[in-house]
């Protein structure tokens, strides 16, 4: 079986066409995994019915994830050259995150928040870090690595108790790394500076 193939027959598993995205993945597993379970569905053909749904969520999950981080950096600079993106104003991309069925579009929306730098938007990209598709989560994680610094960590810090995905989990944990680390990266060459013009002062007086 060829891979399109292949992954076609997993969306018709889950009752689902080949343009779901990952919400719709992620619902029609969760209804069929109760109705095919075998503690709940004693007939002799759900164990098996409950071990495809399970590996068809497993494969197009697997996919989606693989997809998002191989495409993540290339669509955010895409966003930021498009020109309509670009010219948007803060409520229509408001409006597109909370409108919009597209996975992408709303992830686009977040990218282009991003890139107008404002309290505001930030305040509005934080809100998306519960949204109940993954993959928006993330984008929102990886826009907020992006424009955030030391003094937004605890409201960071703070979801992490709240999550139960284990990947968003990671990519948390990943970007307060990542704040961190740009933090500690503009603390020390100050440091530095301030460390070689005592030195200059030093050797002055002393050659004085």
């Amino acid at each position: 079986m060829k891979k399109k193939d292949e992954f076609g027959h997993y969306f018709e598993v889950l009752g689902l066409s080949p343009g779901a995205v990952l919400i719709d993945i992620q619902n029609a597993y969760r209804k069929l995994v109760l109705k095919y379970h075998p503690d709940v569905n004693h007939e002799t053909t759900a164990p098996e019915r409950f071990r495809k749904v399970v590996a068809a969520y497993s494969a197009l999950i697997e996919r989606w994830q693989a997809r998002l981080e191989t495409t993540s950096e290339e669509l955010f600079e895409k966003v930021k050259e498009d020109p309509v993106i670009k010219e948007m104003t803060f409520e229509e991309l408001e409006k597109r995150l909370k409108y919009s069925s597209s996975s992408l579009m709303r992830v686009g929306a977040l990218i282009a928040l991003g890139a107008q730098d404002g309290e505001k938007a930030k305040r509005l990209i934080f809100d998306y870090l519960k949204d109940k598709d993954e993959g928006v989560r993330l984008a929102a994680l990886k826009v907020l690595g992006k424009i955030c610094d030391a003094r937004d960590l605890s409201k960071i810090f703070m979801m992490l108790s709240s999550i139960n995905s284990k990947k968003t989990f990671k990519h948390t944990s990943k970007t307060i790394l990542q704040i961190m680390q740009q933090g500690l990266k503009e603390i020390f060459p100050v440091k530095n500076r301030v460390y070689a013009g005592s030195s200059e002062c030093a050797s002055h007086e002393y050659a004085s």
